[in-house]
């Protein structure tokens, strides 16, 4: 789900993740984001586990790693836990083309990890930067 919250331009991307055992595909997220969307896309993810609700707090620890699939660039940053939602502000500045980035997401409590889901979402660069990239090789 992507959408405004209040006053805040943002791109807002919520999703939950069912932890288990059982395999399971990537989730195709139907989103694009773009090279102009600064400090804008946000993924807030949550997580079930028998379908109860995982109540994250200090003690977790929420890995993500984006891949690049073109160049097989990799970028892992650590999700902001509070009130239970794990969130990551995508860099728009790692959008250098267009491209499919898959996400991997880790949960890390004490010493313990689980592979706990993957998404993927499309990148994009904004019309902008051609414009004025066509500008300096006129």
């Amino acid at each position: 789900m992507v959408g405004f919250l209040g006053d805040n331009m943002e791109k807002i991307v919520k999703q939950e993740f069912e932890i288990n055992a059982q395999e399971k595909s990537r989730t195709r997220l139907d989103i694009k984001l773009f090279s102009q969307d600064v400090n804008t896309a946000i993924f807030n993810m949550s997580f079930t586990q028998d379908g109860e609700p995982v109540v994250l707090d200090d003690s977790y620890k929420l890995p993500v790693l984006f891949l690049f699939r073109k160049n097989g660039r990799k970028v892992m940053v650590d999700a902001v836990i509070k009130n239970g939602i794990a969130t990551v502000v995508f860099d728009n500045r790692w959008i250098t083309e267009w491209d499919i980035v898959d996400a991997y997401t880790y949960l890390n409590k004490d010493n313990q990890t689980i592979d706990a889901n993957a998404f993927s979402f499309k990148v994009e660069l904004s019309a902008e930067f051609f414009r004025f990239s066509s500008a300096f090789t006129s």
